[in-house]
């Protein structure tokens, strides 16, 4: 397991027990090979859980562990309105330029009343202990980060 979904991973176990266990549709945007969904789908095995990204290896992988699947990007995604009861966005609107159009249509597809799960490196981007803030700041593009980060207001201005 990458050490950034390790990390992912742990971060969001504790809310999976807030999940009720019965049907729910619930989508792992920007869920690449599908781990994180497939853990959730141990916990919560009546959930109709898919996993939604734009990386066809990836989804591949994540369709070879039972996941429901869909390529697609957040921007306009192929999801009926007010149908998910649950969607994990985690640590992806770093990647995105237009990442408040991306909470817009995250916002369209939930219920009433449904959850979203977002995680994304604070203002200054992810660091990494014992390298160089330089190294760091190479790394972080390296995975296709449109921005370092964000401030707590800006997430709030985007929420609102």
């Amino acid at each position: 397991m990458r050490p950034g979904t390790r990390l992912r991973l742990e971060a969001v176990k504790p809310f999976f027990s807030l999940i009720p266990d019965e049907k729910k549709e619930i989508y792992d945007m920007g869920g690449f090979d599908g781990i994180i969904a497939c853990e959730l789908k141990k916990k919560r095995p009546k959930a109709n859980i898919t996993v939604v990204d734009i990386d066809k290896n990836g989804l591949q992988k994540a369709k070879n562990k039972g996941l429901n699947t869909i390529s697609s990007s957040v921007l306009s995604l192929p999801i009926e309105d007010n149908s998910a009861d649950l969607v994990l966005a985690l640590d992806l609107i770093e990647h995105i330029k237009e990442d408040s159009l991306a909470i817009k249509e995250i916002s369209r597809v939930l219920k009433n009343g449904g959850k979203l799960i977002l995680s994304t490196p604070k203002e200054n981007g992810v660091v990494f202990p014992l390298i160089s803030k330089k190294r760091s700041e190479e790394i972080n593009r390296g995975w296709g980060h449109v921005r370092r980060g964000y401030k707590l207001e800006e997430l709030e201005n985007i929420f609102s």
